[in-house]
C-alpha cells in the first residue's frame, strides 16, 4: 500500500533548470489525478 510520495528528487548537475520544473510539474499533476482517482473510490492510501 502507498503511504506516501513526495515530488522531491534529484537531477545530473547537467540538466537544465527548465527540465527539472517540468518534471517537476509532471509529477505534481500526475500525483493530483492519483488522489483525485482515489479519493472518488473512497480510499485513503495516499493522502
Amino acid at each position: 500500500m502507498i503511504t506516501s510520495v513526495d515530488t522531491d528528487f534529484t537531477l545530473d548537475a547537467a540538466a537544465s533548470p527548465e527540465l527539472a520544473q517540468a518534471l517537476r510539474a509532471q509529477a505534481v499533476r500526475s500525483l493530483a489525478a492519483i488522489r483525485t482517482r482515489l479519493a472518488l473510490r473512497g480510499s485513503r492510501s495516499l493522502v
